[in-house]
């Protein structure tokens, strides 16, 4: 979703500065891990249309796991929040976002063969870090870790499409499935909810949404490349 992207700022000592809104200082705070998740061998395999079909069918395998438990982790995410709108915006996501996920996963197994896979400790580590910040109770918390897997999973898909050769690359659907303006405006709406969060509580609050954003999209990072994945410890924290 790309118009969230905050640009950099250039100082104006001369004039006050605008308030930025929290989802701009923590993309900035991630703009390393971004620049990471970009430069992986499997982003550019799949642009170029030369990754080869078994990283991308383990990546597949990795990718309905998680979607196991995506519904559950949309529930909790939703007993978080506090207005009624944004409840609903999360259990809405936990029905009927999963429903249309697990269909088009059915779909890309039949095309690509996939078969069920144990986790890898990527993707177990990454689920049992969300799941922290959701039982932590605090809806800002549990958000910020949260939010990478709407704002930079989408920004990635963009970001592949743009640079993506023509219809012959053989990933071609897969990308052009996940290229949606639904998910773009599902993407606006969440990081909105994350700022009203965000402005609500305190700046130490606010400072440990930024470094769970971080981490999170360093999860990001490996759950797509999984054999980067070196332990918790390796992870910006």
């Amino acid at each position: 979703f790309i118009s969230n992207r905050p640009a950099p700022i250039t100082p104006q000592p001369s004039h006050p500065q605008p308030v930025r809104r929290w989802s701009e200082t923590a993309w900035q705070a991630a703009a390393g891990e971004w620049e990471r998740l970009c430069r992986l061998p499997f982003v550019t395999g799949l642009m170029q249309g030369t990754l080869p079909e078994a990283r991308f069918v383990r990546y597949l395998q990795q990718d309905m796991i998680y979607l196991r438990h995506y519904s559950e982790e949309m529930q909790l995410l939703a007993a978080l929040m506090p207005t009624a709108p944004m409840r609903r915006f999360f259990s809405d996501l936990a029905t009927e976002g999963v429903a249309a996920e697990d269909e088009l996963h059915r779909l890309l197994a039949g095309r690509w063969q996939v078969k069920p896979a144990p986790p890898l400790p990527a993707t177990t580590g990454y689920l049992a870090f969300t799941r922290r910040q959701l039982e932590s109770g605090s809806a800002p918390l549990a958000m910020a870790a949260l939010l990478p897997c709407f704002w930079v999973y989408n920004e990635l898909v963009h970001y592949i499409a743009a640079g993506a050769t023509t219809a012959s690359n053989p990933y071609r659907a897969w990308i052009d499935t996940y290229e949606s303006e639904e998910m773009d405006h599902v993407v606006e709406h969440a990081i909105d909810v994350a700022d009203t969060l965000a402005e609500s509580t305190d700046e130490a609050t606010r400072e440990a949404m930024r470094r769970l954003f971080v981490t999170a999209t360093a999860w990001e990072r490996v759950f797509f490349e999984p054999d980067s994945f070196t332990g918790e410890a390796g992870l910006a924290l």
